[in-house]
């Protein structure tokens, strides 16, 4: 996957020092599914490939948010029952950023996503019956999780292994004009992430 070109502005003229470094990777995420009303199936298998960037350590706000990181990405989400919940592919705006660190390499992070959603399969009387969690083939796509970050790697690239809890995390929560039913399904997630970049994603 290639990054994104990024223009970087100059922070400091004196030392040529960009101002903002770019970062990219992908993550795989296995979720079990709990929802509040019947839904046919049971856990979820996504895909993410992300593009962002974060402040340069020689700026003001890389001093102030030195592990923090914005940027789009991108998600292709199976629930394993194509014809009765759909492959829905998500776009999303994120931001990561540390609360703690808990050793030199592990540390407590969050995360919140928020986008659209698109490819649901929605309930129908005639020709989906089963799916009466879903009701808009477009859902809103919200995520907020916190996560153990571990770098395996300190240098340029790596791979993190995240589980993650989510109060909520919202996959979908319908939108204000679509049809009933609009139930929201809520994943528990551990999550397999590689990235390159200055820091992960």
């Amino acid at each position: 996957m290639g990054i994104l070109p990024l223009t970087a502005a100059e922070a400091d003229t004196s030392s040529k020092a960009p101002s903002l470094l770019p970062v990219a990777g992908w993550q795989t995420r296995h979720s079990g599914v709990f929802c509040g009303s019947d839904f046919p199936s049971n856990q979820l298998l996504s895909a993410h490939a992300r593009v962002g960037f974060r402040f340069s350590p020689e700026t003001k706000m890389g001093a102030l948010n030195p592990y923090a990181i914005q940027g789009i990405g991108v998600a292709v989400n199976t629930f394993f029952n194509g014809k009765e919940v759909g492959t829905p592919i998500a776009f999303y705006v994120f931001q990561s950023a540390r609360i703690a660190a808990l050793t030199e390499r592990v540390s407590l992070d969050y995360e919140w996503n928020f986008g659209l959603s698109g490819g649901w399969k929605p309930y129908d009387r005639q020709t989906n019956l089963a799916n009466t969690t879903v009701g808009s083939t477009w859902n809103a796509y919200i995520n907020l999780g916190l996560y153990l970050n571990w770098d395996l790697n300190p240098g340029l690239c790596g791979i993190c292994s995240t589980p993650r809890t989510r109060p909520p995390c919202v996959a979908p929560a319908s939108l204000p004009n679509v049809r009933s039913p609009s139930a929201a399904i809520l994943p528990g997630t551990l999550s397999y992430t590689a990235r390159c970049g200055k820091k992960a994603l």
